[in-house]
């Protein structure tokens, strides 16, 4: 019997109960317990257990990295002693830099992929899209930041190209994945039969948008006056208050979110574990 066969056989047993649902309308509902069948094959409690404990650690090392982010900004922000200089930032960035690598790490075990759940899928895309745009904004955001802060200074022109490229080019790719994130993060979710943390993780996607389309604007902002020295610092300000005002509210979000789905991957996978040692023993009798 090939590996496919097996799965086709143990996804007609019902995930809540064990029942056999081989016969059984796939729009009905288990006899046994009530489940609804058209859920059971690609129910989350169904994944590969390693793939389940791989998204636990995954989403405790995302609420360390956000958090520790968070930490070292207000540093940056309220605690630098005025006319801080290399000396004060360079530590600083490269603690900044050493989260944002563990940042996309975690990224990277959140989107790993289980093939039985996304084969065919469109989350396929969606999980290498979050890969590689992170990848290409985390990056772009140390390169940006090292530049600015060792290279141009006191070179107006070329730091208004920097924050043009850091703006819409990473900023965009960055944009883009934190959405196809929160895409495949409420899939996982569905499939959980979960479907109030697919609204949260809606909610926060939201929040996520509007965080970062304020913080490119403010990019942009700062560009066109290093470019065309204009007059724009009250609506910089402006707009820095609210990006900075929709980046700590996200940011609670971000992590009670990945702490919910630490949870319900852990449900998850004490669901299999069950399964498992309630069926392993019939099958073993026959």
């Amino acid at each position: 019997m090939s590996i496919d066969t097996i799965e086709q056989s143990a996804n007609r047993l019902c995930t809540q109960c064990g029942y056999d649902l081989r016969g059984l309308s796939d729009g009905g509902d288990c006899p046994e317990c009530g489940m609804s069948i058209a859920m059971q094959g690609d129910h989350l409690s169904m994944s590969p257990p390693d793939w389940l404990g791989r998204m636990r650690v995954a989403s405790l090392v995302r609420v360390g990295a956000v958090a520790a982010s968070y930490v070292i900004s207000v540093d940056r922000v309220m605690l630098q002693p005025p006319g801080a200089g290399r000396s004060y930032l360079l530590p600083w960035w490269a603690a900044y830099s050493v989260i944002a690598a563990f940042e996309l790490f975690a990224l990277f075990l959140l989107t790993s992929r289980e093939p039985r759940a996304l084969r065919g899928s469109g989350q396929i895309d969606a999980r290498l899209w979050v890969r590689i745009g992170a990848a290409i904004e985390m990056l772009g955001r140390v390169v940006i930041v090292v530049v600015l802060q060792f290279v141009l200074v006191g070179r107006s022109t070329y730091v208004g190209l920097l924050f043009v490229l850091g703006g819409v080019v990473f900023g965009g790719f960055g944009l883009s994945a934190l959405i196809a994130l929160f895409v495949v993060m409420r899939q996982f979710a569905r499939r959980g039969q979960s479907f109030a943390l697919a609204t949260y993780t809606m909610c926060a996607m939201v929040f996520g948008i509007v965080c970062t389309s304020l913080y490119l604007l403010e990019y942009l902002i700062i560009a066109l006056n290093e470019l065309a020295s204009a007059s724009l610092y009250d609506m910089y300000e402006f707009v820095e208050i609210g990006a900075r005002g929709t980046w700590l509210v996200f940011g609670v979000m971000d992590v009670i979110l990945m702490l919910l789905f630490y949870r319900l991957f852990s449900r998850s996978l004490r669901e299999r574990e069950r399964w498992e040692g309630e069926t392993l023993p019939e099958s073993g009798e026959s």
